[in-house]
Order: structure tokens, then C-alpha cells, then sequence
């Protein structure tokens, strides 16, 4: 059994268990949950009654109420009110919010993305992503917490997916939810004691709250919708399109499906990717492996080489370590905008595209690493300058880390998405470039024959100028050397890589001299078969 089988299998366990145990939070408390809103009184006396056990089953209520998420809290804070007047109200109330929201943290944290989408929509989700890029993040998620008419709940699940400790995640929101508790609790107050006045200026005050809470959660989810808003008809005009990347781009079955939707619409396009290309490395060929092609769009995404990842292996911190890691995000955003700049006078559209998340969930690294970290300050990079120059941006990073170890695979090696993995990053690319109207949350579409082919053939001719550029760089950027004169010196590299037993240089030389040596064939068979899909 494979180590993704297994995850699989444990996510989808963990995921029944809680299943179950809502069904049984349901049957056990359901009743008590009618007889509050049918009966309040009734169910006053009750819990009156049981002493302390009432007040413990009130608690276990209130947090379950914020496991289950669809139960709206304010009926629970309103009820301890009732039933336990002010100081009582707040405290189980605060007590059970807190329990509550500890296990919605932590069951996202753990089963991932299934689990808030068992309560909530990723539309829904969506909206709230712009807590995961702020540098503000505890101050806004406080904020979030504090003002009535935000749906607290699914912010507590949505938590678990960031960065966010628990003790601080708790801090802030049993701080942003106290005031607006208390309101509740003296409204409940007030019903008990048939005070219209502190009724009334309960409800006016939880209106108020609930109108702020509404217009800022709008106003944040516009901000983020059009962070990633983008000139339709300049997409919709693209004719000539190159995919500048590394690894990711060369080999990913993301392009090869983006490929396809675009060559439907008559648009020619371009694999410029370099495996273990950078943005810096990407400079100096630039003209020749990109613009050479005359393209009017230039498809962009570095970072997952740029980043350093030896740099975030846990036991490297320190001082000397912090300045390396500072310097390569620096290097990355200098050469990023050197690379946006020389595309944009030559007069090209630019898309961006933050890098791909690392697979930091899954246990049993040798090493463990936290590359994401810096990843997330590369992607930020991405998204400062796509805002600052107005160009379209396809955040992966965003987008794809809430479902690392889930829905988004890696291959062992923690870096490469897995095939299955390729099709979401397709998706998400031609969604927000108003492409398609809405992502197919088919797990993975596997491609026809023919442009399985196609993709083949491809990536064959592509495979000569990644060994040039990737493993003769120095000889290569000079221009100077022609393919025969590279072949020979491939010839030479391999006696040597076999002569001292190199593995990995014998795979690299010996595929490009079986390759180059078909260059033509693979050259003319990709004519073919672009021919006959577009007579098709």
C-alpha cells in the first residue's frame, strides 16, 4: 500500500469518525435543542435543576453548536442570559465558544479542507482567503471575531488551515467575541427580567455591530476579488502565448490541459519551461527560449527554486541563516521585475502566477523542512507587483495550500504535484482568466490518445533545449555552439559521468543524445499532429 493510499485512508476515517459523532451530538442533544426554542422557560427550569450538570451540559450545547456550524450561536448566548443571568451567561458561554472553537481549529488543521466543506462552500471559503496573505492577519482575524454578522464559526475552521497557532487564535477570539457575547447575554438577561429598555438597547447595539461586520467583511472580500481582477478582453485577445517557468511548467500536465482549451480557441502557445530554471537563470534567456517566439502574453511563475529550500530545513536557524534567506526573497523580487520589465517593452501582456506549496504535512521527511514559509513571502512578492502594475495573478500559492495532503499531491520528493494534482492548477488558471465560468471539481481528467501524444512529442523536442540550457548553461548562453557542437560535448560529459559512476549526469546526457538525435522527427511529427487537431 502506497503512503498516498494511506493518507487517503486515514483522512476519509477521521472524516467518517466525525461524521458520527455529529450524528450523536444530534441525537443526544436534539431534543434539548427544541425544547429551547420551543419552551424557554421550560428549558430554564430544567437546567436549573440539574445544578452544575445543567450548567455542563449547557456548555458541551454551546460547543457543539460551533462544531456543527449551522446552529446560529447568538440563540445559545441569548439562552445563558436567560437562564443564568449576566455573569453565568458570559463564563459558560465563553468557556463552551472556547472548547467549541479549539475542536473546529484543529479538525481543520488535521482532515484539511473536507471538513469546512461538510458545513461551507468554497465560494464561501474564498472570501476569507485574503486572512491567509495579510500581514495583519491577527488584527484582522480580531476584527473578524469582534463585529457582529460574520459568520465566526466557519472563520474558527478556516484558521486551522493557516499558519495561525492555537493559543493565539484563541486569545483573539475569545477577545473579538467577548463584547458582542455579552450583548447577546444581556439581551437574554433582559427577556428574563421583562426589561424593555435594556432589551431594546441590546438589539439596537447588536444591529449596529451587525451592520459594521457586514460592511467590512464586503468591503474585504471586494478587495481580494480584485486583487486577482483582470482585463477580460485583453485574455480574450491573446493569440501567441509562452509559459515561462521551471520544472512545475516544463513538465506539468496543468499546461498540457491549459494547452488544449487554448488551441480550441485558435491560440498558439509555448512551453518555456527550464527544469531547475529560476527567475534570476530565466534573465539571460530570455529572448532566445521566449521572446524569440513573438508572443503577445507571457505566462510567469518562479519561486520553488529561487526560494532556497535547503535554507528552511529545520536545525538551520539563525542569524546567518535569516540574512541568506532575506537575500534570495530579495534576488527573487529584483529579478522578477527585471523579467515583467523586459517583457512589457517588448511590448507583451504579463499573467503572474505565485509558486506551488511544498508537501509539509505529510510525516516521515528525513528532514523536516519549511520551505512553505518562504514560499508564502515569494508568493507575496508575486501578488505586491501584480497589484502594483495592475497584471492578472493566478495564485497557486493561495489556492493550493489548504489542500496540501488532501486534494493537492506531491510526488515523494515534496515539490512536484502528482498528475492527479496537475488538473486543479489548470482550473484555477483558466477560471481566473475568465476562461471558464466555474472550476470542474472532477478529481482528474486524464487525456485522449491524442493529445497524449501530442503532450509526448512535446515534451521530447522540449527535452533538448531543458538539457542545453539546464545542464550545458555555461556553453549554451553564449549562443555561439550549435546543437551538433552541444551533442559532442554531451558525448563527452557522458564517458566522463560513466567513468565516475554519475547516475543522475549518464540519465541526463544519455536522453538528450537518443533525443537530439531524433531531432527532426519529433520536430516534424509535432507539425503533424497540430495540423490534424486543428483540421479536427
Amino acid at each position: 500500500m502506497t503512503s498516498q493510499t494511506k493518507r487517503r485512508i486515514i483522512s476519509s476515517v477521521s472524516l467518517g469518525v466525525f461524521v458520527i459523532a455529529i450524528v450523536l451530538l444530534t441525537v443526544l442533544f436534539g431534543d434539548r435543542l427544541v425544547d429551547l426554542v420551543r419552551d424557554p422557560e421550560s428549558f430554564r427550569q430544567t437546567i436549573d435543576r440539574m445544578g452544575w450538570s445543567g450548567r455542563l451540559l449547557f456548555t458541551c450545547l454551546i460547543a457543539a453548536q460551533v462544531v456543527l456550524a449551522v446552529i446560529p450561536g447568538q440563540i445559545f448566548e441569548v439562552a445563558g442570559g436567560f437562564c443564568f443571568g449576566a455573569f453565568e451567561g458570559v463564563l459558560w458561554s465563553s468557556v463552551g465558544i472556547t472548547i467549541g472553537s479549539a475542536i473546529a481549529f484543529l479538525l481543520a488543521r488535521f482532515l484539511g479542507l473536507r471538513v469546512i466543506t461538510a458545513f461551507y462552500s468554497e465560494e464561501k471559503l474564498q472570501k476569507l482567503f485574503f486572512l491567509k496573505e495579510s500581514k495583519r492577519q491577527i488584527f484582522i482575524a480580531f476584527l473578524i471575531f469582534l463585529i457582529p454578522g460574520i459568520p465566526k464559526d466557519m472563520v474558527a475552521y478556516f484558521m486551522g488551515l493557516t499558519q495561525m497557532r492555537l493559543h493565539v487564535f484563541l486569545l483573539i477570539s475569545f477577545l473579538g467575541r467577548l463584547p458582542s457575547l455579552i450583548l447577546a447575554v444581556l439581551g437574554g438577561t433582559a427577556i428574563q427580567s421583562k426589561n424593555l429598555t435594556m432589551g431594546i438597547i441590546v438589539v439596537v447595539l447588536i444591529l449596529l455591530f451587525a451592520l459594521l461586520g457586514f460592511l467590512f467583511y464586503r468591503r474585504q472580500s471586494k478587495i481580494k476579488q480584485q486583487k486577482n481582477a483582470i482585463d477580460i478582453e485583453r485574455t480574450m485577445n491573446m493569440k501567441n502565448v509562452c509559459f515561462l517557468g521551471d520544472s512545475i511548467t516544463r513538465r506539468g500536465y496543468w499546461i498540457a490541459e491549459i494547452f488544449e482549451h487554448l488551441r480550441k480557441k485558435g491560440i498558439r502557445v509555448w512551453n518555456c519551461g527550464v527544469s531547475g530554471d529560476s527567475a534570476t537563470r530565466a534573465i539571460p534567456r530570455l529572448y532566445t527560449d521566449c521572446l524569440s517566439r513573438s508572443p503577445d502574453t507571457v505566462v510567469m511563475m518562479f519561486g520553488m527554486n529561487d526560494v532556497g529550500r535547503d535554507l528552511y530545513d529545520e536545525g538551520k536557524y539563525g542569524d546567518e541563516i535569516e540574512a541568506k534567506k532575506l537575500a534570495r526573497l530579495k534576488k527573487f523580487d529584483t529579478s522578477v521585475r527585471t523579467l515583467v520589465d523586459m517583457l512589457k517593452r517588448a511590448g507583451c501582456s504579463v499573467v503572474l502566477c505565485t509558486p506551488t506549496p511544498c508537501d509539509d504535512v505529510t510525516p516521515g521527511a528525513a528532514v523536516v523542512n519549511h520551505t512553505n514559509e518562504g514560499l508564502a513571502r515569494c508568493a507575496e512578492l508575486v501578488r505586491k507587483l501584480a497589484k502594483e502594475l495592475n497584471l492578472p495573478c493566478v495564485d497557486f500559492f493561495d489556492h493550493l495550500l489548504p489542500r496540501v495532503g488532501t486534494e493537492y499531491q506531491t510526488l515523494p520528493d515534496r515539490v512536484h504535484p502528482t498528475p492527479e494534482s496537475h488538473h486543479p492548477m489548470a482550473q484555477l488558471f483558466l477560471k481566473t482568466l475568465g476562461l471558464i465560468d466555474a472550476i470542474d471539481p472532477t478529481p482528474f481528467l486524464p487525456m485522449n490518445e491524442d493529445a497524449q501524444a501530442r503532450f509526448d512529442v512535446e515534451q521530447k523536442a522540449r527535452e533538448i533545449e531543458f538539457i542545453e540550457w539546464n545542464q550545458m548553461y555555461e556553453e549554451r548562453k553564449d549562443l555561439q555552439k550549435s546543437h551538433a557542437e552541444l551533442a559532442a560535448l554531451a558525448k563527452r560529459r557522458l564517458a566522463a559521468a560513466r567513468e565516475s559512476g554519475n547516475e543522475m549526469q549518464i540519465r541526463w546526457y544519455s536522453n538528450y543524445l537518443s533525443i537530439v538525435g531524433n531531432r527532426q522527427l519529433y520536430e516534424e511529427e509535432l507539425v503533424r499532429r497540430t495540423v490534424e487537431m486543428a483540421n479536427s
